[in-house]
């Protein structure tokens, strides 16, 4: 299993997220402009203080953003690994809780949802666990996205 830790760091901002996304089908994206995407929200930075690199390259396995909107932040993981599982800590200072966590994967990375099989590829409830005051693990499989949001 791969071991990640992350840091988004609350405390700094470094943009906005453009309303401009819209148009570019990325609301498409299984409620990600509602649920995951906070168009307007501020983007924080996120440190990835663990990982291993995808092999050829020095670019994390598993990476993250992240964004606040008042007292919410959402962070989105993706493990690019094709077969193997992550496990992930993140530190997300002054949270209390995680809320409504949702997992996009399916069994294996080539497959696609078409008319006849619509649900391959699809959304289900993640389990978000406290490993201590602001500090969350997440438990990711193979090639899949995960979006977050902390209060």
């Amino acid at each position: 299993m791969i071991e990640t830790r992350l840091s988004i760091r609350v405390d700094r901002r470094i943009g906005t997220i453009s309303p401009r996304l819209y148009g570019h089908f990325a609301e498409h994206l299984g409620r990600c402009c509602y649920d995951g995407l906070r168009l307007g929200a501020a983007a924080l930075p996120v440190e990835v203080t663990h990982s291993q690199a995808m092999p050829g390259s020095e670019t994390s396995i598993v990476t993250g953003n992240a964004s606040s909107t008042g007292s919410s932040v959402t962070v989105s993981f993706v493990n690019r690994h094709h077969d193997q599982a992550a496990s992930v800590r993140v530190n997300v200072a002054g949270t209390q809780q995680a809320t409504r966590a949702q997992l996009l994967t399916a069994d294996s990375p080539r497959v696609v949802n078409s008319m006849q099989a619509p649900d391959r590829v699809a959304l289900s409830p993640l389990n978000v666990n406290a490993d201590g005051a602001g500090q969350w693990r997440v438990e990711l499989p193979p090639h899949s996205l995960a979006t977050v949001p902390f209060s």
